[in-house]
């Protein structure tokens, strides 16, 4: 809200209040999903319910529309139960955010949204099933649909547990969407000394989105334009120290349950 209040001084131009909603789980009737069934029952079950008009806004104070029509939806959903920092990873599929992705989609089939992106955890490795009755078609960003290895900058096989966003299942809840994942980074734009990457899935509508450029292609174009106009380098970025390392690391193992040893200097 901050932001949107920055933009309309900056631009002197008044724009309608974005709405702030609850749980994305609030737009179907409570009790529909049986959150201890497995995810394919709850699929069922969402498929089956009917979505509310309205819900309650924090920023208008009132009862809001839930159908206001929409080309593009960007989401940030839940990453715990894809994260690697968490030590009991199930994936979205097995986890307790499951539903939350399950009534998104949903959402969005219904809608026949033409975009959307949906952003989640970091590093990228996808394991897509390769199987006889899966419908390869639904990863146009594959130049042969027969390959079994699947390679996005790391190789995995049909097999290999996937180490992150299982986009495969991705592609199940969104059956009406092409599906390109795309990886980024601060390296990207010229940042070379940090690292935090992240996923960005982009869901194109087969019939109401129009996909006219390569994504891959336009990233790349994106990537060349900004890295020469802007870099950071290590000595442009404070340093912790030893000490705040080994704070930071005696939490983080306190955290884990894990045996934690100081960090005695810098290597």
């Amino acid at each position: 809200m901050d932001n949107h209040r920055w933009v309309q001084e900056w631009t002197d131009h008044k724009y309608l209040q974005p709405h702030v909603f609850d749980d994305v789980k609030a737009q179907i009737p409570p009790g529909t999903l049986d959150e201890l069934a497995s995810f394919q029952k709850r699929k069922a079950q969402c498929e089956k319910c009917n979505f509310r008009k309205t819900a309650f806004c924090h920023v208008h104070n009132k009862e809001c529309s839930l159908e206001d029509p929409a080309d593009l939806n960007v989401s940030g959903l839940p990453c715990q139960d894809n994260s690697r920092a968490n030590l009991n990873r199930l994936f979205f599929v097995d986890g307790k955010h499951g539903s939350v992705y399950l009534v998104w989609a949903r959402k969005h089939r219904l809608a026949r949204t033409p975009l959307l992106i949906l952003e989640n955890t970091p590093e990228t490795r996808f394991s897509v099933s390769m199987l006889p009755d899966f419908d390869c078609s639904v990863f146009p960003f594959l130049m042969n649909p027969k390959d079994i290895v699947i390679t996005i900058n790391l190789v995995t096989l049909w097999g290999t547990p996937s180490k992150d966003l299982p986009i495969d299942d991705v592609a199940r809840i969104l059956p009406e969407y092409d599906i390109y994942p795309l990886r980024v980074g601060p390296e990207d734009v010229g940042h070379t000394a940090v690292r935090r990457e992240r996923v960005y899935v982009f869901c194109c509508h087969h019939e109401t989105g129009e996909y006219q450029y390569d994504l891959y292609q336009l990233y790349d174009m994106i990537k060349k334009s900004i890295g020469e106009v802007a870099s950071t380098r290590c000595r442009g970025y404070f340093i912790s120290t030893p000490t705040q390392i080994n704070v930071h690391s005696h939490d983080v193992c306190r955290k884990r349950k894990l045996q934690w040893t100081p960090v005695a200097c810098w290597h």
